[in-house]
């Protein structure tokens, strides 16, 4: 069905990359497009390294509001261990 409705040109269809029914998922392409009324405050540097255009998986069991909220704690996470991996590598080339 979603080969069919991508022919079509179904926008929605064109989003999805995979579908996992054994785990209840859902993979995404989701392209950032500059849209003013879109635009969050967000500051930069957690978008540093912000690839516009990236694969997301969604857990079709729990709410869209929990999905995004998992995926900015991992976001976060992982924007903090990079500032710890900087500082200790600057520490050990000084």
């Amino acid at each position: 069905m979603i080969k069919e409705e991508r022919k079509s040109n179904n926008p929605l269809a064109s989003l999805i990359h995979k579908i996992n029914f054994e785990r209840n998922t859902i993979n995404l392409v989701l392209d950032a497009q500059e849209d003013d009324a879109l635009m969050l405050e967000i500051p930069a540097d957690l978008i540093s390294n912000f690839n516009p255009v990236m694969q997301v998986e969604v857990d079709l069991t729990i709410s869209a509001q929990l999905n995004v909220m998992r995926y900015f704690e991992i976001k976060k996470k992982s924007h903090n261990k990079e500032l710890k991996t900087k500082d200790a590598a600057d520490i050990a080339i000084k």
